[in-house]
């Protein structure tokens, strides 16, 4: 899957490839976030804004058989063309992602390209469907397989809807089951994450005003029209930041989830709390960081925690109560707020996640987080005692990057960086450190 992007905030073209770990380092305002809010915009809002496929003949074989076959092979080309359109339209509303004007977004190209050979029908698909409550279709798809079949499943009382209807449904699964897997869908932990979990409160007192004020409104005594009112408040935050609201809000339905991570891999949960010292409880919605003091166990809310427990509940939620296989992880500033130990542990976190079914893309400007993901890197290729350096130095294997693409904003595009059996060829840091190192050797030889 190759994207790219023209014209959009400090990036004037470029191209880049999500991998199973894609990272993007740069100097500041050369254009980072702006990407990975694209992507992220893109990949939530694809899936409705799909054509219906026009399938008269299907649906009326549906509706007298009671089940349908769909071969996904038949419907290749007109998806992948249906695609080109999606993002155009894209390009044409990005600014809405932004919640920015029309006009400072109106050159942007954002663009996916895609072709026949990357469908692999690798998906299944298992769901039923229902409206009101009633069941009314079952769909399944088997793993590699490419029929889709839909059987109609009726509850008692229960009518069909509209062919019009049945339509849409059949075409948004056969996007789905010929896309899904390209596209993966995401979860963003963005750099405004620290705000947002410590004014969650205010926000929540702004949303009750709202309904004094329509309250009041509908007696006379407060003038309101409750559509502006809404456009006013919520358009003032990108898609990313409001989603990061919402998530908030919605703690109480995600604590009660185990995510697969926690299933499957419950060591990775582990040592997430393990790299901090500290763990996360929801209370009636509520959420408390908890550490321990000697055998006391402390639970503190999350406005009196440390900077750097706020800056990583995002990523314990999504790895211990939310994560599903497939899904991409977008983090901006995976180091905010953390020592270099801790920034090391998370690089290596991260990685492990790359490796077990969830796609990753960071930016940063972490030295120390780049400089892990180069040892990552080495150690994929294979040296003598290498068994013994892992013990040593405690890594594991599953921490290793193989797949990796690497980039750095400049010159208002993305450079590829190429990666070898000693890591990356070059980092945006290298410059900066070897100034400093300069420095730092010319003032000693002053001071002797």
């Amino acid at each position: 899957m190759k994207i790219s992007i023209k014209n959009l905030g400090p990036i004037k073209n470029a191209e880049f490839e999500i991998s199973d770990f894609t990272a993007i380092t740069g100097f500041n305002n050369t254009g980072k976030t702006y990407i990975s809010y694209a992507l992220y915009g893109f990949l939530k809002t694809w899936s409705t804004n799909t054509k219906n496929l026009e399938l008269d003949e299907e649906i009326n074989s549906f509706i007298e058989n009671g089940s349908l076959t769909i071969k996904l092979s038949k419907f290749k080309k007109k998806v992948l063309g249906n695609f080109s359109q999606l993002t155009k339209n894209y390009s044409e509303n990005i600014h809405n992602i932004f919640s920015a004007n029309e006009e400072e977004y109106k050159q942007t190209e954002f663009n996916i390209r895609l072709n026949q050979n990357d469908i692999l029908l690798k998906n299944t698909i298992n769901s039923d469907i229902s409206i009101k409550g009633k069941k009314i279709l079952s769909v399944n798809k088997d793993q590699e397989s490419e029929d889709l079949n839909f059987k109609i499943n009726l509850e008692s009382n229960t009518k069909l809807p509209p062919k019009y209807i049945l339509s849409e449904i059949v075409s948004e699964y056969i996007n789905e089951a010929l896309l899904n897997e390209i596209l993966p869908t995401p979860y963003i932990i963005t750099s405004e994450r620290t705000g947002i979990n410590i004014f969650q409160n205010e926000l929540d007192i702004n949303k009750n005003v709202f309904f004094e004020k329509l309250a009041q409104s509908k007696t006379g005594k407060f003038d309101l029209n409750p559509f502006e009112y809404i456009d006013e408040v919520f358009n003032r935050y990108s898609i990313p930041i409001k989603d990061g609201i919402d998530r908030t809000r919605d703690i109480e339905k995600d604590f009660k989830q185990n995510s697969y991570i926690s299933k499957e891999y419950p060591a990775i949960v582990k040592k997430l709390e393990n790299s901090t010292g500290v763990g996360y409880k929801n209370n009636k919605g509520q959420y408390f960081i908890t550490y321990k003091e000697g055998r006391k166990k402390i639970a503190l809310p999350v406005y009196l925690g440390s900077s750097s427990s706020r800056a990583l509940f995002d990523l314990y939620l999504f790895i211990k109560h939310t994560a599903k296989k497939g899904q991409l992880l977008i983090i901006d500033e995976p180091e905010l707020n953390l020592h270099p130990k801790i920034q090391i542990q998370i690089a290596r976190l991260l990685a492990s996640l790359s490796n077990i079914g969830v796609k990753v893309m960071i930016t940063s400007h972490s030295d120390y987080i780049v400089k892990e993901i180069n040892n990552l890197i080495m150690l994929s290729s294979d040296f003598e005692n290498k068994a013994s350096f892992k013990k040593s130095h405690k890594y594991l294997e599953y921490e290793f990057l193989k797949n990796i693409n690497f980039y750095i904003t400049e010159n208002s595009t993305l450079s590829h960086i190429e990666t070898d059996k000693f890591g990356l060829l070059r980092t945006t840091f290298d410059d900066s450190i070897r100034e400093m190192q300069n420095i730092s050797d010319e003032l000693y030889e002053n001071l002797l």
